[in-house]
């Protein structure tokens, strides 16, 4: 997120903001994931005011830690206090990402349901995952982090494949 990049005064009311998971090497982020995590890290120091969820979970072959835990460590680096940070660590997909994180919303004291909700995710992933959150009944705000650009083609070709069930289930 650069000066270009700067939040709009939507983005900007925002209390929170989910950071969407994705792969994780054993412990490590792919360099996906660490986008993702640098760009949370500077919407974070931004808007101090905001708390941040990190969501994804466990469930690839040699993963030792969940998708979750990764993000969280990151931020903690970046110099975002531990409190600020809520786990959402059970989500296996984009569609349980939101899923799982409304229902953490919905227990905290302070959430309203018309509320809105900015997320981190790569730039390629935005339209699905803004179709996936109003699906969840998340008002959400797009927050894009740069797809590496070794990764951009190979991400853009996946997300159309995948995105292909969503388009006629939308209907």
């Amino acid at each position: 997120m650069d000066k270009r990049d700067t939040p709009s005064p939507e983005e900007q009311k925002t209390r929170y903001l989910l950071i969407l998971g994705c792969t994780v090497h054993g412990e490590r982020p792919t360099r996906l994931l660490q986008t993702r995590i640098d760009c949370a890290a500077q919407y974070l120091k931004l808007y101090p005011q905001t708390m941040a969820i990190a969501s994804g979970g466990c469930f690839r072959t040699g993963q030792t830690k969940s998708e979750a835990e990764v993000i969280r460590a990151g931020l903690c680096a970046a110099g975002i206090e531990p409190g600020r940070i809520l786990l959402e660590d059970q989500a296996r997909s984009t569609a349980e990402n939101f899923t799982l994180c409304k229902r953490l919303l919905e227990g905290q004291k302070v959430f309203f349901p018309k509320e809105k909700v900015a997320f981190v995710t790569n730039d390629f992933h935005v339209a699905r995952c803004l179709k996936l959150a109003c699906r969840s009944g998340i008002h959400a705000v797009p927050v894009p982090a740069p797809t590496p650009k070794n990764a951009r083609l190979y991400c853009r070709v996946r997300e159309c494949v995948v995105s292909i069930p969503l388009r006629f289930s939308m209907r």
